[in-house]
């Protein structure tokens, strides 16, 4: 159902289990592909893009977006809107670029 693009509080109140477990559920199975099967591509294979979103927890909604390739320049772009939040708190996927600017 996520896979599909219904939202995990949507998936709650079809399935009945709660929102969180779902999370954690699609989180696990997350550390178990591959890193480059969490990408995508435009017209073909070699041509694989990066999307970066920024959102906020406590409130519903995309802070910023940012598309390019997985490299420091990119995520520069992105972290240049972000910062300018002075959020103190931060989750990723743990990419070693972040830590640069993080």
């Amino acid at each position: 159902m996520y896979l599909n693009g219904m939202g995990f509080r949507a998936i709650e109140r079809v399935t009945g289990i709660h929102y969180i477990t779902i999370m954690n559920w699609v989180k696990e199975s997350a550390s178990e592909l591959p890193e480059d099967e969490l990408q995508t591509y435009m017209g073909r294979r070699s041509n694989k893009v990066w999307l970066g979103i920024a959102i906020n927890y406590y409130r519903s909604g995309v802070l910023a977006i940012q598309i390019g390739d997985r490299s420091g320049k990119t995520f520069e772009k992105l972290w240049e809107r972000v910062k300018k939040w002075d959020s103190r708190r931060y989750l990723t996927d743990g990419y070693c670029v972040y830590a640069n600017y993080i």
